[in-house]
């Protein structure tokens, strides 16, 4: 009896991913941003298919990343996908950057694909610089629009003046 209490336990102990790799996919995701996070490639690359590894470089150049925050994760048989959320500051601004991080099932359990994830990641990123720039175009065209009205009802207010003073000047 004490002989199978130990096999559960060690059963129990690999099935929940302590001891090794993490088993499940957020798991994995989570300590593959926390690596990147801190520029670990070393430790990043322990969590990508050998493959994607080429791609971590120039995850380590970006931009420091202030948090990450992960989904409920879409679980198949051979793949899964991690909806993951990074904020990064810049300046006085703080960005929040949403997409999938993507990974396989390998020998040893789920790991990362990093060129799918950055693939991911760069395309939510241009999508967030492109929502930005027309966010700020919006607001230069809100706030030109607002001046040339203040300008025009300035210009009409003179116009209007002169035409009072013009008129008792010919009284």
């Amino acid at each position: 009896m004490r002989g199978s209490a130990a096999v559960l336990v060690l059963v129990l102990f690999f099935a929940s991913g302590c001891g090794g790799s993490p088993a499940r996919p957020e798991a994995v995701t989570a300590e593959f941003w926390e690596a990147i996070r801190s520029r670990d490639i070393d430790a990043a690359a322990e969590l990508a298919t050998e493959s994607s590894r080429s791609h971590l470089e120039r995850m380590r150049d970006g931009r420091p990343i202030d948090e990450v925050l992960l989904g409920e994760p879409l679980i198949g048989e051979h793949s899964a996908i991690v909806p993951t959320s990074l904020a990064t500051s810049v300046n006085e601004s703080r960005f929040h950057t949403t997409f999938d991080t993507h990974l396989v099932r390998g020998d040893s359990g789920w790991i990362v694909d990093a060129q799918a994830t950055e693939r991911a990641l760069t395309t939510a990123l241009f999508a967030t610089s492109m929502q930005q720039i027309g966010e700020a175009v919006g607001q230069g065209v809100d706030e030109f629009s607002e001046a040339l009205e203040q300008g025009a009802a300035e210009v009409s207010r003179a116009i209007r003046e002169a035409l009072e003073d013009f008129e008792k000047s010919r009284e």
